[in-house]
């Protein structure tokens, strides 16, 4: 017996380890509000009011009231959306050899528990990913539309895709014409910089920012710039800013400034698309 079972090595196996890391999805989570659309068919249809924002005419008193046409129109747009199709072959040996992460190596027939379980998470598991690559693929998207005003991609099949979102570009210039991190003899002042952005966003949109997101060289930028450094010196500025928290999703908050709203820093990451490493999800 003893000479039989020196024919075999036992194997032990303790825990799994878990390097997966956690999705960040700060724009889908703070600038996707609304409710997700399931439509019954390829082909999604939405209206676009564009609105209009006039002065009343002025009359004089005893003249005939004067003719005005305040109708306003829409524009109706059709968007399909691209097809995913997840090929799923699966062989009688896969099944037999699945095992799960942790679980026990030793596994006897296609009909043992252990199989079964290890198969039906090997297929959740497909369909979980698929639905994680559509988020970060969301994500980038949205990242596309706030630092370009466009989404722009050419696909695997080599054909271009392209959405411009009219953007006025003469009215929101977000380049500094000197650097915050320049020369001392030539740097920017981000606080007024920032008052000026949030005027042009204001001109442009109607209503005031809440949420500024800077890349990691912004921030580091902003946090070396000597005006800010001073600004920061004051008690009552310290006092706000020890109180302003921190946020999830590799969003860290870097500063409240009264009548601009509040800066972060986004340091998260995104897959390219050629599977080629990875690059920041705000552009530096």
């Amino acid at each position: 017996m003893d000479e039989l079972l020196s024919l075999y090595t036992p194997q032990t196996l303790t825990h799994a380890v878990n390097k997966i890391k956690p999705e960040n999805l700060y724009l889908t989570k703070t600038l996707d509000k609304k409710a997700p659309i399931f439509s019954p068919t390829e082909t999604v249809m939405f209206d676009v009011t564009e609105g209009r924002r006039d002065l009343a005419p002025m009359g004089h008193p005893g003249d005939p009231a004067v003719r005005v046409d305040m109708a306003e129109t829409f524009k109706t747009y059709s968007v399909t959306a691209p097809q995913i199709f997840m090929e799923d072959p699966v062989k009688a040996a896969d099944v037999a050899g699945r095992r799960m992460a942790g679980q026990s190596p030793i596994t006897v027939g296609t009909n043992a528990n252990p199989v079964l379980s290890a198969f039906n998470q090997y297929v959740a598991q497909k369909q979980k990913n698929m639905v994680d690559s559509i988020a970060r693929r969301i994500e980038w998207m949205w990242v596309q539309l706030i630092t370009t005003g466009k989404i722009d991609y050419t696909g695997p099949n080599g054909r271009r895709f392209k959405v411009e979102y009219g953007w006025n570009t003469n009215l929101c210039n977000l380049t500094a014409s000197a650097p915050w991190d320049g020369a001392a003899a030539n740097q920017g002042d981000p606080l007024l910089q920032l008052q000026q952005w949030r005027r042009d966003y204001a001109t442009m949109n109607g209503f005031n920012p809440s949420v500024w997101i800077l890349g990691t060289a912004a921030a580091d930028a902003f946090k070396a710039n000597a005006n800010v450094k001073a600004w920061l010196r004051s008690p009552a500025v310290q006092y706000m800013q020890a109180n302003i928290g921190n946020n999830a999703d590799l969003v860290t908050p870097v500063a409240n400034i009264p009548g601009v709203g509040q800066l972060v820093e986004h340091s998260a990451v995104l897959p390219n698309d050629i599977r080629a490493g990875v690059s920041a999800a705000i552009p530096e």
